[in-house]
């Protein structure tokens, strides 16, 4: 299988937890100091793990192997809508690591990772999204959102650093609760425009994500 990866700036996350006042678009978030209402969970489809393989240089969508691969990436916590959780990025031997404490009290319970807008469209007919990360037991969340539409879909990276292979035709369109929205066109690689990776677990205390690079994938 193929693995395209797109310069670091062509990354894009989406917001989960936008303005309840949002279009059916959402925007997308540059600061931290917006409001945003909680997120609610939903079920989602499993994911496939397999081990890391080689990635084609030219192929990459992000890939962190030095400290400056960080600049365009920010997090944002439930601390905007009263929260207290804590999240940070850090880098560390061409790892992007995402670490905090996850709290529930004050209505919280959630905290986020985000890229930059992408400047350009990703190449079309790819089939899939290859996380190549070292978790810690907890199950993620990546978001990606389109022009139009906002979709997730969650995963549990192995405690060892490994490929995590999300199909696109697996990704769940939702509303700013993370509720599935039916009637909604299949997520397009070509449609991708921001991606983020949230921690929504409900489970308190400390997490570890560490991650190596995301990428898109064709059979």
């Amino acid at each position: 299988m193929r693995r395209f990866l797109l310069p670091m700036t062509v990354l894009l996350i989406s917001v989960a937890c936008g303005d309840s006042s949002d279009d059916s678009s959402g925007s997308s978030l540059t600061v931290v100091t917006s409001t945003s209402p909680p997120i609610v969970e939903d079920t989602v489809p499993a994911e496939t793990t397999t081990t890391v393989a080689p990635v084609d240089p030219d192929l990459v969508l992000a890939e962190f192997g030095s400290a400056d691969s960080l600049n365009a990436w920010y997090v944002q916590n439930d601390t905007v809508m009263g929260g207290v959780s804590s999240s940070e990025l850090s880098w560390s031997e061409g790892e992007l690591v995402f670490s905090g404490n996850l709290s529930t009290d004050n209505n919280g319970g959630f905290t986020s990772m985000r890229g930059p807008e992408m400047s350009s469209s990703p190449a079309p007919g790819l089939d899939a999204v290859s996380v190549v990360a070292l978790g810690d037991g907890r199950t993620y969340l990546m978001q990606i959102r389109t022009a139009t539409d906002s979709y997730i879909q969650r995963f549990t990276p192995t405690e060892t650093m490994s490929e995590t292979i999300l199909k696109l035709t697996d990704f769940v369109a939702t509303d700013w609760r993370l509720s599935p929205i039916p009637d909604r066109p299949p997520l397009m690689s070509e449609a991708v425009r921001q991606t983020s990776i949230y921690l929504v677990d409900k489970q308190v205390g400390e997490f570890v994500l560490r991650l190596r690079s995301i990428s898109f994938v064709a059979k």
